[in-house]
């Protein structure tokens, strides 16, 4: 029982930490070698409910 315990309680630290990385580093774009790169990571808003949009080329 207690062996369950503990994988219960390192189960939780570890999706609550993942968690709150996604929370404060959503999402990224890494530059794109080339001489005339395109990649944009832009958050807008549509009828009120924010969005991001990623272009890259």
């Amino acid at each position: 029982m207690n062996k369950i315990k503990k994988k219960g309680l390192w189960l939780g630290v570890t999706t609550l930490t993942l968690s709150l990385v996604v929370l404060y580093f959503p999402t990224w774009t890494p530059k794109i070698k080339g001489s005339n790169p395109i990649h944009v990571l832009e958050q807008v808003k549509i009828n009120g409910t924010g969005h991001e949009i990623m272009i890259r080329g």
